[in-house]
């Protein structure tokens, strides 16, 4: 149930020393609004579930990024080393720390979000 009141008749209310409440809350609706609203986006949530089956594709993540990958690897065999406190490494982890894990871009990679009703790719 959708109720519209004015706070500041309330407060006035309130603050006066009347016997009687008065009626600042309308029912808008009923109880089968609720109800006919669900049956009604039922089918448009099918609906949108189909087009985002349709339109999706890639696996679960997107690839990873071959720079990131070759920096990582290039950390690990510093950290082996026990090359931790050297120049090299710091400048290693910082562009690690710069560039996406991920392609941003990722061509072979859609998904589909449903949110409020509009449908959106990211």
């Amino acid at each position: 149930m959708w109720c519209s009141a004015s706070i500041l008749l309330l407060l006035k209310h309130l603050s006066s020393p009347q016997k009687k409440m008065p009626k600042v809350c309308y029912i808008v609706g009923g109880v089968a609004s609720p109800i006919l609203a669900n049956v009604y986006l039922h089918e448009l949530d099918e609906k949108a579930e189909e087009i985002r089956a349709r339109w999706e594709r890639g696996g679960k993540r997107k690839h990873r990024n071959p720079l990131h990958r070759k920096l990582s690897a290039q950390k690990e065999r510093l950290v082996k080393k026990g090359a931790t406190r050297t120049k090299a490494f710091r400048t290693v982890v910082q562009r690690i720390r710069s560039i996406p894990a991920v392609e941003v871009n990722d061509p072979n990679f859609i998904r589909i979000k449903y949110l409020s009703g509009m449908p959106t790719t990211g």
